[in-house]
């Protein structure tokens, strides 16, 4: 039988079986070869051993990742949370407003927020909102220890919706300081503080990110549906919620970049709360602070929109312009500079220095972003279907 014989590699025979063919046949053969492959087997499986050993000692030499932890910088934002809380929850107040009416039993009291922003001898003062202190009869400041004062009213502007108190400084331990809410970004961290609800005396404070840096609300004054101004102000979702008008929208330096006004209170809105911008809000301060009120240039005219008029049979007789006039305002009523340059009741004003009015919002922005008291103005008009233009000079509009 030769050395390949075909039953040794046959299907039929076993693995075993040829196993026990071979030492049969070939003994010192099949023993040696035995050894060669336990010794190669070995010395395969002690190559690997050894890299590993090699692998672990070196990588044991090598700088190990740091344990993960808080980095520096929301550790540091952390503590300066704290800080900004502790620095000026003396300087935010509750505003308690008093409407005696008639009776005492028939008192109403509401209650909102202010910001001590002055102290200077025997006299600090306190920024808060307009609706906060509106008809009150008296007002009370309420400070962060519970310490009740009286409060004079210096002056107020409903229009942009600020008011001025002054206190006695005595008790006062800090003040807050206003930061440039003209550098303000999208995605910034901000903090309200206030006074929601008169829930005790310390103040509550509420972490968020700035919005929008420009909201226009519209403002109807005489809460009829008719737009008076339009209000810029910060849009921010940190909770604000009543009891907090007046209080501070404040960035990660501590200062307050604005004064919180009103948010969106409706079913299923979450988030909508809105701030005047700090330096919006110092222009005014200022003014209030000198003369008690936020002047204003004044032409002296009641108006109802042309718009508003086609809506109505009421002025069907009264009023004749072009065909191709269809926009402007009515004069009901001419006052001041208005009726000393001539404009009469039922006039229709179309221009002012030559631009585009269409409605009373528009003429109310005019005057009151692109002039100033005593400055002149050109008032273009249509009477009994006549076009007439005027020139005037602008007074201070009178009251608060």
């Amino acid at each position: 039988m030769g050395l390949f014989d075909d039953d040794f590699y046959s299907s039929k025979i076993s693995k075993w079986e040829r196993r026990r063919l071979m030492q049969e046949r070939w003994p010192a053969s099949y023993d040696t070869r035995r050894l060669l492959q336990v010794l190669l087997l070995t010395s395969i499986l002690a190559l690997i051993i050894f890299m590993v050993i090699i692998s672990l000692i070196f990588s044991g030499s090598e700088e190990r990742a740091p344990i993960p932890q808080v980095s520096p910088s929301i550790q540091s934002e952390q503590v300066s949370i704290v800080d900004i809380v502790q620095k000026l929850k003396p300087a935010i107040v509750s505003i308690v407003s008093i409407q005696e009416k008639f009776a005492l039993e028939d008192q109403v009291t509401s209650i909102g927020s202010g910001i001590i922003y002055y102290k200077k001898g025997s006299a600090a003062k306190v920024v808060t909102n307009y609706h906060v202190i509106e008809a009150a009869d008296s007002i009370e400041v309420v400070l962060s220890n519970g310490e009740r004062l009286n409060a004079e009213l210096v002056g107020s502007d409903m229009l942009t919706d600020l008011a001025i108190l002054k206190i006695n400084a005595e008790k006062i331990e800090s003040i807050a300081e206003f930061g440039n809410s003209d550098l303000l970004q999208e995605g910034e961290a901000v903090i309200a503080i206030g006074h929601p609800f008169g829930l005790g005396y310390s103040p509550t404070f509420t972490l968020g990110i700035i919005s929008s840096l420009e909201r226009i609300i519209p403002i109807s004054l005489g809460m009829d549906g008719i737009t008076d101004w339009e209000m810029k102000l910060l849009q921010t979702d940190a909770a604000i919620n009543q009891g907090n008008s007046g209080g501070a929208l404040v960035n990660m330096e501590g200062k307050v970049i604005g004064i919180n006004s009103m948010k969106v209170a409706q079913s299923g809105v979450e988030g909508l709360g809105f701030a005047i911008p700090s330096n919006d809000a110092l222009i005014n301060i200022n003014e209030i602070e000198a003369y008690g009120k936020v002047r204003r240039p004044y032409l002296g005219v009641a108006t109802v929109d042309l718009k508003i008029y086609n809506q109505s049979e009421d002025f069907s007789e009264l009023i004749t312009l072009p065909e191709d006039v269809k926009a402007g305002i009515i004069v009901l009523e001419a006052l001041g500079p208005a009726a000393e340059a001539g404009i009469q009741t039922n006039d229709v004003i179309i221009t002012l220095d030559g631009k585009v009015i269409t409605s009373t919002l528009e003429l109310r922005k005019y005057l009151y972003t692109e002039k100033k008291i005593s400055d002149p103005l050109r008032v273009e008009f249509y009477r009994n279907g006549e076009k007439y233009m005027v020139d005037l000079i602008l007074s201070e509009a009178p009251g608060k």
